[in-house]
């Protein structure tokens, strides 16, 4: 199920980055190509406008000669008040309607055959134009080049041209096409290397995203099978000790007293257990909003839960050292605190050993209330501290089950400490001592 998530994630992601790189990379390609389009098309105007009074007479078709200089020799140039612009590789040739060529500028070489078959396609295309246009652009390869042409038919870029006279100018575009075509290539290449990388960031995100989806419901599941498990042990014993009282139907109750000792014990940690998980499903689904706070003496609690809790320190032979600072005071419920600290104190109490020390120290540090309890004795093995906190869990379940414990109260612990915006924290040495320490902000006096 994960893994379709996962994958259902990741393939939205790539077609959502997928479209939004393809498209950048073909409007990048695009403007380069109107770009250098509008270059060429601005040459080939260029081209046509050598025939304006003021430009240089070429040569005609029957001198023989079809290299003169495009715009003739430099005494020819220096007569000239604004001589045309440097041009790139482009040939002008005037035509009458019949096709045949009056003159030609160009400072290249190309024979009678190259310019028959350019004005051979510039007519054809003129003939076969429906929209009546005079200026029509066009592309022909010749000998495997590409060139491109501009006929002007009506006179638009020449306008004082002979009437009867059509002007045609043509380009070579080898290199703007190498161009294109590199830079189609480029961007492919790169396209391709951006979206394997896209790939892999996408794959870690997405794993790391569902990763803690994947922990709830993995935690969910094993909440739900350890609370089945520990519910069920109590009503086994209730069923099992309700067929005796049945078997014996006939006897006194008096005579069958302890089965019935048996099954109230049994439905007490029942009891327990249900609001212990009641109590963990409200603290966990209650908003800061929803919560009623108000000024708490942390002091003053902790007072009470340890005068209460002396009769079974002192039962169990252990020794209690207290610090307290009075006065110490937080925003949050009372009943919650009160709770937390006897989590903390009563735990402390059943896993010391007999003659054992207990610590218990409450100071305001920093601008918070700082509450440890330590105990010595086994202490909490270093693979599990990271899972003390976790609900049903216990580093030695043989010992919780004769303590009555289900491994919820220090999970209780931590859902009120971060509904009060504070952090638990546990140190331990194997055969030497557990400390847990409770940080909470501290109300500040006025």
């Amino acid at each position: 199920m994960f893994k379709r998530l996962r994958n259902r994630f990741l393939i939205l992601n790539m077609i959502m980055i997928s479209i939004l790189l393809i498209g950048s990379f073909g409007v990048v390609f695009f403007m380069v190509y109107e770009d250098t389009n509008r270059g060429i098309d601005a040459d080939l105007e260029m081209g046509l406008r050598v025939f304006q009074p003021g430009a240089h007479r070429g040569i005609s078709a029957g001198s023989g000669d079809m290299t003169a200089p495009f715009f003739g020799g430099a005494s020819d140039r220096a007569a000239e008040h604004d001589p045309p612009p440097e041009r790139k590789e482009i040939a002008s040739v005037r035509i009458d309607n019949e096709g045949n060529i009056i003159e030609i500028r160009s400072s290249y070489e190309y024979d009678s055959e190259f310019y028959g078959s350019v004005i051979s396609a510039a007519f054809e295309k003129l003939s076969e134009s429906r929209t009546g246009s005079r200026q029509i652009y066009g592309y022909i390869r010749v000998d495997d080049s590409g060139y491109k042409y501009l006929l002007d038919a009506g006179g638009v870029f020449v306008a004082e041209a002979e009437s009867n006279t059509y002007c045609v100018s043509v380009s070579n575009i080898d290199t703007q096409i190498s161009m294109l075509e590199t830079l189609a290539v480029t961007l492919g290449v790169v396209l391709i290397a951006a979206l394997v990388i896209v790939f892999l960031i996408c794959l870690y995100f997405a794993n790391r995203s569902i990763r803690p989806i994947e922990e709830a419901w993995e935690k969910q599941n094993r909440f739900i099978a350890d609370a089945s498990h520990e519910l069920k042990t109590p009503l086994t014993t209730i069923n099992t000790n309700a067929d005796v009282l049945l078997a014996h139907s006939g006897d006194s109750i008096e005579s069958q007293a302890k089965w019935i000792h048996y099954i109230k014990d049994e439905t007490e940690r029942m009891s327990k257990l249900t609001n212990d998980l009641l109590y963990l499903a409200k603290v966990g689904h209650s908003s800061d909003k929803k919560q009623i706070k108000t000024l708490v003496s942390f002091s003053s609690a902790l007072e009470s839960i340890i005068l209460t809790m002396e009769a079974v320190i002192f039962e169990k032979k252990l020794r209690l050292d207290s610090s307290i600072e009075s006065g110490v005071e937080i925003f949050g419920d009372g009943a919650q605190i009160k709770q937390l600290i006897l989590i903390l104190i009563d735990n402390a109490v059943k896993y010391t050993p007999q003659d054992g020390v207990i610590e218990i120290s409450l100071k305001k540090s920093d601008g918070k209330a700082v509450l440890k309890v330590k105990n010595t004795g086994d202490g909490i093995p270093r693979e599990d501290l990271n899972k003390i906190f976790d609900r049903f869990y216990r580093s030695d379940k043989s010992r919780a089950r004769k303590s009555g414990g289900y491994g919820l109260g220090l999970a209780i612990a931590r859902s009120i400490v971060s509904a009060h915006r504070g952090t638990i924290s546990v140190k331990s040495e194997p055969h030497m001592y557990t400390e847990f320490i409770v940080e909470i902000p501290a109300a500040r006096k006025k």
